[in-house]
């Protein structure tokens, strides 16, 4: 019994998300709103957002998950939100331009930064956050 329990426990805390990274699924459903409005609203109340374009079929988007995850709870005590936005959103992928998965766009104050296709490194995600926080990388 406590085998199992130990189990469950460490399956649910291992796809948990951090407080500050959240899934456009999720918001939809909570917020009761379309996609493309529950995106806008987050992209415009949100000082920095790192917007993660994926798939749950995508292995690289895969292999991104621990990494954002991670990332994201280095920074969960500062203005930064992670939202992930799964693929079964097209007119938002169109609409971006989002070609390859995954793909990483970062937007401060509700004005598009930057985006990139392709996985990165945990270094390289946090120096672009950093740049765009406006936190010295020296």
């Amino acid at each position: 019994m406590f085998k199992k329990v130990l189990l469950l426990t460490v399956f649910l805390s291992s796809n948990t998300f951090a407080a500050n990274l959240v899934d456009l699924a999720e918001l939809v459903k909570e917020k009761n709103t379309t996609p493309e409005a529950a995106f806008n609203e987050t992209l415009k109340n949100n000082k920095l957002v790192v917007v993660e374009f994926y798939s749950p079929t995508c292995s690289h988007c895969i292999h991104m998950a621990p990494i954002l995850k991670s990332v994201a709870n280095e920074y969960a005590a500062t203005e930064v939100l992670f939202l992930k936005v799964p693929d079964k959103y097209e007119n938002i992928f169109v609409k971006y331009g989002v070609a390859g998965l995954p793909t990483f766009m970062y937007v401060k104050d509700g004005q598009k930064q930057f985006k990139r296709g392709g996985a990165i490194s945990a270094q390289v995600l946090k120096d672009n956050i950093n740049k765009y926080l406006g936190v010295s990388l020296n």
